[in-house]
């Protein structure tokens, strides 16, 4: 299935590896910094969770979900008056404006939709009032030209497997809680964990990485590893990390993208995969 969005950061070229890391036996899986949700979408199981603190991108999928139409017709709408940065500014500061979270539901998942696809390298990125501040990319388009199929084949995914899309933080044990008694006997939920990583960009959400963060961070690894849920988190190949998350098993991961406006200045680098599976 061609991915929904264009995500900075997604793991849909890392699937084949994180694969490995998902147990035959898991029948849930758990997105706490879903994204694109590029590896729930891309699973055959019965069902999954996503969740993320960003309002925007959940609400888009909600959406997505629940009334692709909607969704299209908005989009629709937006590209015929064409695609222009006049156009991009305007939807960019819609959220500047009172009771902006409060405006029709699908109007805000199509401005999503076309800043992700027409801002520099598909970010979504805000200030720390939680507004866009994403810059409009120029000279080059960014919509794929199947984007309605994309929508749609999302939308009976996610109405068919996702039983639940939550705009919440990593660590709310309520809906750990939730994943761990959903569970059916004999089988396993998996926890992917794909959060900001360390000494690289973090300015998806308001809220930003700090010491606090690591620390809440790790103590959920901890709840998972002690409700003896499998769990895979992918981060920088960095000192810090693998001297705070040592613990568990750490796996370095060769890979080639970055943040970058121009493709041809992507260099390889290498990410640490961390897990309490034995491999």
């Amino acid at each position: 299935m061609a991915k929904l969005i264009g995500y900075v950061g997604s793991k849909e070229k890392l699937l084949s590896v994180i694969e490995d890391y998902i147990p035959v036996n898991t029948s849930i899986i758990y997105e706490c910094f879903c994204g694109s949700a590029a590896v729930s979408l891309s699973q055959d199981v019965s069902k999954y969770y996503l969740a993320d603190s960003q309002p925007e991108l959940i609400n888009f999928l909600g959406c997505v979900r629940d009334n692709p139409d909607a969704v299209i017709s908005r989009v629709q709408e937006l590209l015929d008056q064409g695609v222009s940065e006049e156009l991009y500014m305007a939807l960019r500061v819609q959220d500047r404006k009172e009771g902006f979270l409060r405006t029709d539901l699908y109007s805000r998942a199509a401005r999503y939709f076309f800043i992700v696809n027409n801002g520099y390298n598909n970010l979504y990125r805000v200030n720390g009032k939680g507004q866009c501040n994403t810059p409009y990319a120029k000279g080059k388009k960014k919509i794929p030209n199947d984007w309605k199929e994309r929508i749609t084949e999302t939308s009976e995914k996610l109405a068919r497997n996702c039983n639940g899309i939550f705009e919440q933080q990593f660590d709310n044990k309520e809906v750990l809680q939730a994943v761990i008694d959903s569970q059916p006997e004999g089988q396993t939920a998996f926890v992917f964990i794909d959060p900001p990583y360390y000494g690289t960009y973090d300015q998806y959400t308001k809220e930003r990485t700090s010491e606090e963060f690591w620390e809440r961070l790790y103590q959920y690894l901890e709840d998972l590893d002690e409700a003896g849920i499998p769990f895979l988190m992918t981060n920088s190949y960095h000192e810090f990390i693998l001297e705070k998350f040592g613990k568990w098993n750490i796996t370095e991961v060769p890979v080639k993208y970055t943040v970058a406006a121009d493709g041809s200045k992507r260099v390889k680098t290498s990410e640490a995969f961390i897990t309490n599976l034995s491999k």
